[in-house]
């Protein structure tokens, strides 16, 4: 895998805005943590920055709420366009 497919949080949101405008659907992605894990999820909502991964929260999740907390700011993800 090219270093150059591995987004940050912020990096991540403009694609997946970008590709829905695009493509008319939703991005699935792979989330990395700090030790090695991988997390499948997807944006339900690009533009307002939705998004599910069912190993964290049941729910969806914001990117805002993600990029304010620190706990994910060196998380990466890989964008997985159908």
């Amino acid at each position: 895998m090219n270093d150059e497919n591995i987004l940050n949080i912020y990096e991540i949101e403009r694609y997946a805005q970008d590709y829905s405008f695009e493509n008319g659907k939703e991005l699935k992605f792979a989330l990395l943590n700090g030790t090695g894990g991988v997390f499948m999820g997807n944006f339900l909502d690009a533009y307002l920055g939705a998004i599910q991964i069912p190993e964290i929260s049941k729910g969806f999740i914001t990117m805002t709420y993600l990029q304010r907390d620190p706990l994910f700011k060196d998380f990466k993800f890989i964008p997985m366009p159908e």
